[in-house]
């Protein structure tokens, strides 16, 4: 009660940081094991539980991290459970809930990527574990990036990925945001542009030559209006 109350959470927060004994540990356990995913969907109480994952060793907290990762996708697409996952994800040493969590996020990525919440587990792990660790959800996301890009959510992950995968990765790519069968949907939506213009920004100098020239060439075969469109992209590849 006191841990969901406005003002209450923050006196709970702040008696949790003076806790350096496993007696007290034990008496927190005792008190919130109950209620773990209550007060993580809750906006006043998801405080609590950051802030017992940020200070409780993780070998002493398996009884929220067993909770939490039972009820992981459905914390992922919640505005408070997301912050929780976040904590585990950044609190978490042990390679066996590293791969189970990365396990839930390859099997449901595309639902992930799109949500308003799950979007920002997806770049969390990213800048967490890397591209490297991360490459099967970077392979959905290449393998969809046309219709991802053109998404409010999804294009903010795509923009992330531009930033950290490898230069092979990216020129991959960008062979295909930049194709020509598929540019034209991009120019036509918001999202799509702005993840062209990330694109632009990371490309190497060879990369704008050659993609430049490649646009130039195929102007010619599309309507005055897509040309149009086309052409202010083309400006600001320089």
């Amino acid at each position: 009660m006191i841990s969901c109350h406005n003002s209450g959470t923050h006196s709970i927060q702040c008696m949790m940081e003076i806790i350096n004994t496993k007696e007290e540990e034990q008496v927190i356990r005792q008190a919130i094991q109950n209620d773990i995913l209550t007060l993580s969907y809750d906006s006043n109480g998801t405080h609590v539980i950051q802030k017992i994952i940020a200070i409780v060793d993780e070998k002493d907290r398996e009884y929220i991290n067993s909770v939490l990762m039972d009820k992981i996708l459905k914390l992922i697409f919640d505005a408070n459970g997301i912050c929780v996952i976040k904590k585990l994800i950044h609190g978490n040493e042990d390679p066996n809930i590293k791969k189970r969590i990365l396990s839930i996020i390859e099997k449901n990525c595309l639902e992930i990527i799109q949500n308003p919440f799950g979007n920002y587990i997806i770049q969390h792990i990213l800048d967490e574990w890397g591209p490297e660790t991360c490459k099967d959800v970077t392979k959905v996301i290449h393998t969809n990036i046309i219709s991802l890009s053109m998404q409010k959510f999804s294009s903010n992950v795509v923009e992330k990925c531009m930033d950290i995968i490898d230069n092979n990765t990216r020129y991959a790519w960008i062979q295909d945001l930049f194709n020509f069968s598929k540019i034209s949907s991009l120019l036509k939506n918001k999202y799509g542009n702005f993840v062209l213009q990330k694109a632009i920004m990371v490309m190497s100098e060879n990369e704008k030559k050659e993609i430049k020239d490649y646009l130039l060439k195929k102007i010619s075969l599309i309507s005055n209006k897509e040309k149009a469109r086309l052409k202010g992209l083309i400006n600001i590849i320089h």
